[in-house]
């Protein structure tokens, strides 16, 4: 595609001389331009990924794919379904749940309202999530009456694992003077970490029994969460579900389609950074032009003497082509390498500059995670790195094509 002698004028070309130093400091900084734009777009868009993909699974590992209800919290007899959807290959966990609002109160005197979830040890032990920081010794614990509360609720609450939490709730019992706060007094037998503040602020989970009894439920559960072995087939398991639910005077939801407003946020906000950073490439992109036509003007006469010499139009469009592609190569292999570099050490970085300067890059109230994620797609890499080489490639096009229309007498009249 390229002969020898293309190559070597290119490359001539691209290391100017101590004349020419202008038209080296421009293709430096057309290269730094194309790394900087390429590298920001990996790295946001790692970020983006990594904060769309931890809270999908940190939300989904507490409240589960598919969720199932009945219809005006009516009575519920769903021990045949829950059989039923135990022994569906498809499924990889059921987990029947009593939940209600509550607050929490400690010795020191600090309140905090919170969502108590009631179910068997066994079913908070293979959550995704909670059952990181949760020891099996802790389990014994939780089922003689034991509560697990959340790392940052008991922070706040100043209360560790073996003390004692108290529970206060509206809805108590009936007497001559009105309804009576229901407050109960439970030891602590472990604290959690799921790594999203909603939940380790707010959540406490006791064994089932209790919160029947809390709560005086007789017996009726508020919902069962289904965790799939294979979440990409949510969508056509729903489907089945409905059929199957129905029958129990009960309905069936996808947690991430009812809580989708959220997640299509997210989306937008991540296409739209796209977008804009992209803007950084294709202003990289016109400052490939410019040092391009600048140098076109200043290797006027040597393009005229190529062409005297036998050299065609075409041979001179690839020569200029040719520098202009390398920039792009190189601009967009460092851009690239820096970029992936960053966005698998994000977070170690983003800890370093936080506490080399003592300043908080990350709010975790904020955000809702205790760390900053990424998550690299191979597949978005080599889209940008595609992307970049292709804007770069067609802003070479009008300086070589200007330098074709150059014509050797012309250019040598007043040499």
């Amino acid at each position: 595609m390229f002969t020898r002698t293309e190559l070597k004028i290119a490359f001539r070309y691209m290391l100017a001389r101590r004349s020419e130093r202008f038209i080296s400091v421009i293709t430096w900084f057309s290269i730094i331009g194309i790394m900087l734009g390429v590298a920001t777009l990996i790295i946001v868009m790692s970020v983006m990924n990594g904060f769309h993909d931890d809270l999908m699974n940190k939300i989904l590992g507490m409240n589960g794919d598919i969720n199932i209800q009945s219809y005006a919290g009516g009575p519920q007899k769903w021990q045949g379904l829950i059989k039923t959807l135990k022994k569906d290959h498809r499924i990889k966990l059921v987990v029947p749940t009593v939940e209600g609002q509550a607050m929490a109160s400690s010795k020191s005197g600090i309140n905090s309202g919170v969502i108590i979830r009631g179910m068997d040890s066994a079913n908070f032990i293979a959550l995704p999530n909670a059952n990181k920081t949760i020891h099996k010794k802790d389990l014994a614990s939780f089922d003689k009456g034991g509560v697990f509360i959340g790392s940052d609720l008991a922070r706040k609450l100043r209360v560790y694992k073996g003390g004692n939490i108290t529970i206060i709730s509206p809805k108590g019992s009936f007497t001559p003077f009105g309804t009576m706060p229901k407050v109960r007094s439970y030891p602590i037998a472990g604290v959690f970490t799921v790594g999203m503040i909603q939940y380790d602020s707010a959540y406490i989970f006791m064994n089932t029994k209790n919160a029947h009894n809390y709560f005086n439920t007789n017996g009726r559960l508020t919902f069962l969460s289904l965790f799939l072995k294979d979440r990409n087939s949510t969508d056509d398991y729903s489907k089945y579900l409905k059929g199957l639910v129905s029958k129990y005077t009960a309905y069936s939801y996808e947690w991430a389609k009812k809580n989708s407003a959220f997640f299509s946020a997210i989306k937008v906000e991540r296409n739209v950074m796209f977008i804009i950073l992209m803007l950084i490439i294709i202003v990289a992109s016109f400052n490939v032009i410019s040092g391009l036509i600048m140098l076109v003007r200043d290797k006027t006469a040597d393009v005229a003497i190529l062409r005297t010499i036998g050299i065609s139009r075409r041979s001179v469009m690839k020569i200029f082509f040719l520098i202009g592609a390398m920039i792009g190569i190189v601009g967009t292999a460092l851009g690239t390498i820096l970029g992936v570099i960053i966005a698998l050490n994000v977070d170690r970085i983003r800890i370093f500059i936080e506490n080399s300067f003592h300043t908080k890059l990350f709010s975790e109230d904020v955000y809702s995670l205790h760390g900053l994620p990424s998550n690299l797609n191979v597949s978005e890499v080599v889209f940008i790195v595609v992307m970049s080489l292709a804007l770069s490639f067609l802003a070479t096009i009008y300086p070589a094509w200007k330098a074709t229309k150059l014509e050797p007498v012309e250019a040598l009249r007043y040499e």
